[in-house]
């Protein structure tokens, strides 16, 4: 019971942590992400699409500037003695993530766990040329890799409006909205 309090007593750093875990997979959507793990290019391309908002910042367009607005609230989100970006970044480093508290590394455990499910029973991998996505239901739907890139605008756009305040209330608010 005493380790239920502890975590009831830091939900809302939790909720930020998993929207965190989330933002940091905004890399996938990115043709890069999806031509390295296809069966041509295995191996052959060097993409991490844990930074991509440190990607995405160093462009001069709509993405670039939404990227760099996204990275200022993050880095104002805080999180126990850190913040919401640090947490992101620290994510894929096994050195940056044991300075994080036991509760955030939950949260990321929990991330890797449930990557792990959707690689471990993928049978082979995609070709470049014909790649599919599946929904939670598993309607699968071909992917066009030109039209990733506004998706990932999107979702910039709404985590922005969510995130501006880092207002845990308005976050429940607009989770309740999406549902």
């Amino acid at each position: 019971m005493e380790k239920l309090k502890k975590f009831v007593e830091h939900r809302d750093a939790i909720l930020l942590a998993e929207i965190g875990a989330l933002i940091h997979d905004l890399g996938k959507l990115n043709k890069l992400f999806i031509e390295q793990h296809a069966k041509e290019n295995e191996g052959k391309i060097d993409y991490q699409h844990g930074d991509i908002i440190d990607v995405d910042s160093e462009r001069v367009n709509k993405i670039g500037e939404l990227a760099k607005k996204l990275r200022g609230i993050l880095e104002k989100c805080k999180l126990l003695d850190s913040n919401l970006y640090e947490v992101i970044k620290a994510h894929h480093s096994k050195d940056e993530r044991e300075k994080l508290p036991l509760f955030l590394k939950f949260v990321i455990a929990s991330d890797e766990f449930d990557s792990e499910e959707d690689r471990g029973r993928s049978k082979d991998k995609q070709s470049i040329y014909k790649t599919f996505k599946s929904s939670a239901l598993g309607y699968e739907s071909e992917i066009n890799l030109n039209e990733l890139e506004g998706f990932r605008r999107e979702i910039y756009e709404v985590l922005i409006d969510i995130l501006n305040s880092c207002n845990i209330s308005k976050i429940f608010e607009k989770r309740r909205e999406l549902l």
